[in-house]
């Protein structure tokens, strides 16, 4: 291949001219797109047949590195992003008998054309399928992005579409930053967001049958109670897929201003989804509640409702984090990333976006941002966990390991503060290796009882109530038939309690306790 078309071909493919042809028979272009970005799958390639120059085999049989530095792979398909609002939409071409067909559109969010937004998982990275991009270039992408292209592609016209696996380079950090911090922007712009959840499986044709009734009637106790054990257990399949345990997806449906869902075939609103999720699972009087594969909250009810926590002020960095900590993200920095489209302005700019910032930094820094901005201590209850938190970036004790997803939260404000409104008084040594604070001494622990488990039964727990209850009455001498009104067992009681209200007709706390 002579320099002067090398030059040629790569002054083609920089200016963005490129010509949809109809197959040469040759072998077109053939990418992969991981997340790690795009790479050259094959080194022989024919991608000057589609520009209308042709090469002799000779040209080609180079080594693969050979090959992506004449072709350059990623410059095949990505143009830089100049201006900071710049992004790439995803024109998906109606079906021509060819196969999945695209293009990469360059638009600003300043004047955007309309576009649907994407919501899905990655999914199995190992599952692939090849789609035409460009015209010419044969891309293998993850099966579940092929899918959500293929459900909301039309059938006698191009549509936009914006979705991360294509939309962004994902091999360039500084890129992803960036848009990274656009999300919000980009599903709230969407003229429709598009949550895609799968191919049909797992009996999900009964499920979205019984979905499409609540079009015409509503989600009470009576509907759930009609529901047959199958339908609880399509439901449940339906609601556990691995969409709903994504993080990135509850700002993504946060901010769009119209949902629908896509599994297999199906297209419904998002409005009826979350209808029979919060149903099914707030009426756990229907005969098979107990007998389904999960009996904790997932599909829509899993997203928590981040709106009035982002109205929070200093605190919502801490009650966001806290409410999605359950949620999944592949890399650790995105537990943070993740929920920066939920928080106020003030308190996203304090957070330097960057996957160059090591994890352990980013949470050290995350942590103290939530101290010195609430003057609270509140964090170190997230770092504060049975069985104790293993850390292998090596935080201080202080450090709530945000990848980490603990079997319970820990206790709310809202329910137990025993500092109150006062501001800590603290101080960072160390290089924030140490965090030392000012406090009141009380007393000193001399005894421990049995410490109660995450996933417990109710008999451990009763255990480990007689377990302390047995301390008490022994460490301050207490006869069983004093046990009643003694202030010790009422203060006893009153902690297990978290000092919550009493029932009415509850008259002490020993008696609402025991």
């Amino acid at each position: 291949m002579t320099r002067k078309k090398t030059l040629e071909v790569r002054r083609q493919y920089s200016e963005g001219n490129y010509r949809e042809q109809p197959s040469t028979g040759q072998s077109a272009n053939r990418f992969t797109i991981t997340t790690g970005g795009i790479k050259l799958a094959t080194s022989i390639a024919h991608a000057g047949a589609a520009q209308g120059i042709t090469f002799a085999d000779s040209d080609f049989t180079t080594a693969e590195s050979s090959c992506v530095k004449t072709l350059g792979a990623r410059e095949l398909v990505y143009k830089e992003l100049q201006a900071a609002t710049d992004f790439r939409l995803i024109k998906v071409f109606p079906d021509n008998g060819h196969g999945l067909e695209c293009k990469i559109v360059y638009s600003s969010l300043l004047h955007a054309p309309n576009y649907v937004a994407i919501s899905y998982a990655w999914g199995d990275g190992f599952d692939k399928r090849n789609m035409t991009l460009e015209g010419f270039i044969r891309v293998s992408v993850n099966a579940n992005l092929y899918d959500a292209l293929m459900a909301v592609r039309e059938r006698d016209h191009a549509i936009l579409v914006w979705i991360d696996g294509l939309s962004i380079d994902q091999e360039n950090k500084a890129e992803r930053a960036k848009q990274v911090q656009l999300m919000d922007r980009i599903y709230r712009q969407a003229t429709c967001v598009a949550v895609w959840l799968g191919r049909e499986m797992d009996d999900s044709r009964r499920a979205i049958r019984l979905l499409e009734e609540l079009r015409d009637n509503e989600a009470t106790g009576a509907w759930i109670k009609l529901l047959k054990h199958d339908d609880y257990r399509a439901l449940y399949s339906l609601f556990n897929r691995n969409y709903w345990s994504r993080l990135w997806v509850v700002q993504e449906v946060f901010h769009a201003q119209r949902k629908r869902v896509y599994c297999g075939s199906s297209i419904l609103p998002w409005h009826l989804y979350k209808e029979a999720s919060e149903a099914v699972w707030q009426h756990e009087s229907g005969p098979y509640f107990w007998k389904g594969p999960s009996t904790f909250p997932e599909g829509p009810s899993s997203f928590p409702e981040v709106q009035h926590l982002s109205a929070l002020g200093p605190n919502s960095l801490l009650e966001v984090l806290r409410a999605c900590r359950t949620k999944l993200s592949e890399n650790p920095r995105d537990k943070i990333f993740g929920v920066l489209g939920l928080l106020p302005n003030d308190i996203r700019e304090r957070l330097h976006v960057s996957y160059d910032t090591a994890v352990k930094s980013l949470y050290l820094d995350v942590a103290q941002l939530i101290i010195s901005s609430t003057h609270r201590l509140d964090v170190i209850r997230e770092s504060m966990h049975f069985p104790v938190q293993v850390s292998i970036v090596d935080l201080p004790t202080w450090c709530p390991n945000w990848a980490q997803v603990p079997d319970y939260s820990a206790l709310s404000p809202d329910l137990f503060s025993a500092a109150g409104n006062s501001k800590a008084q603290y101080e960072f040594r160390d290089e924030l290796r140490k965090l030392a604070v000012h406090a009141i001494e009380l007393s000193i622990i001399d005894t421990t009882g049995i410490a109660v488990g995450t996933l417990c039964s109710l008999q451990d727990y009763l255990m480990s109530f007689l377990n302390w209850r047995a301390h008490l009455l022994s460490s301050f001498d207490i006869a069983e038939d004093e046990e009643t009104n003694h202030p010790r067992v009422h203060d006893f009681c009153k902690t297990l309690s978290l000092g919550q209200s009493l029932a009415e007709k509850e008259q002490c706390w020993t008696e609402a306790c025991y």
